[in-house]
């Protein structure tokens, strides 16, 4: 099966999160929030935290 998730952000509409020379962060519509399974307690709460940004964001 193809990899149907575009490594192209610019075509995609995905921005990532920057920050400005103030500190601020520079959000888009769409931010890119990284999420990384470990494996000891990541593992456990990455779904759950994944549920709350994908609701917040």
């Amino acid at each position: 099966m193809k990899n149907r998730i575009s490594k192209d952000r610019s075509t995609c509409g995905w921005c990532q999160i920057t920050v400005n020379a103030d500190l601020s962060l520079n959000l888009a519509n769409n931010p890119i929030v990284p999420c990384i399974k470990g494996n000891e307690i990541g593992a456990d709460i990455t779904p759950t935290i994944q549920a709350v940004v994908d609701v917040t964001v």
